[in-house]
């Protein structure tokens, strides 16, 4: 239902009404595609900000185990 134009009952006719139809559907595929793969880049990137904070967390979980260990006498 994306790419009709009405429901059957008025469609274009001439060639000139018939490209602006096809125009005009493209456009609104292609309006309908960017917003998808925006929603979902914004979903995946929080995703990996989510990974790359547990990781920095248990970098620095590590290091701090570490200078523990090399201030022990």
């Amino acid at each position: 239902t994306v790419t009709t134009v009405g429901y059957g009952d008025v469609t274009p006719v001439t060639a000139v009404g018939r490209i602006v139809a096809t125009v005009l559907m493209f456009g609104g595929i292609g309006l309908f595609g960017a917003l998808t793969a925006n929603l979902a880049s914004f979903i995946v990137r929080s995703d990996n900000r989510d990974s790359a904070n547990q990781q920095l967390l248990e970098e620095v979980r590590l290091l701090r185990s570490q200078v523990a260990r090399l201030e022990e006498p």
